[in-house]
């Protein structure tokens, strides 16, 4: 015979706030850990050095860039030293930015995408891409993914 409940129960109460709060302090965490990841990686790919000289006007200029498709290749660092990561969150989604900042902020875009078209100073440009930081998201987005993310590149 089953034993009988007399005045006697079980109350089970749920803090959805708290532990909701826990587990994104928790993810908040992982995620900041894997953007160092992603940041080292990316600045990894844009390490490959090059014989550079120096032009008339006191310019850096690589003598062996990159190919199309290739991440560019060092001539001054000061890509490589732009190249930052931050989590952000807000109440529906935690997200982790990888961008350029800096003096070489134009620059990486041009290198990312390619450009086609005239400077400031008139000089015509057909320049094909030189990805870095979608690759480096694509080849790290395994990372992300271990700690439940299912996000998108």
């Amino acid at each position: 015979m089953p034993p009988r409940l007399v005045n006697r129960a079980v109350k089970i109460e749920w803090h959805g706030e708290r532990v909701m709060g826990k587990l994104r302090a928790q993810l908040t965490r992982g995620l900041k850990s894997t953007a160092r990841k992603l940041q080292t990686h990316t600045r990894r790919l844009v390490s490959r050095t090059q014989p550079i000289i120096i032009t008339a006007n006191g310019r850096a200029r690589g003598m062996n860039p990159s190919k199309e498709g290739e991440p560019p290749k060092i001539v001054t660092r000061q890509l490589r030293r732009g190249i930052r990561t931050r989590v952000e969150s807000s109440k529906k989604v935690i997200r982790v930015v990888l961008g350029v900042i800096g003096p070489a902020s134009a620059y990486a875009l041009r290198l990312e995408r390619g450009y086609v078209g005239a400077d400031s100073l008139g000089r015509v440009f057909v320049q094909g891409p030189r990805p870095y930081l979608s690759r480096a998201a694509k080849e790290t987005k395994g990372m992300f993914d271990a700690l439940g993310g299912g996000g998108d590149v």
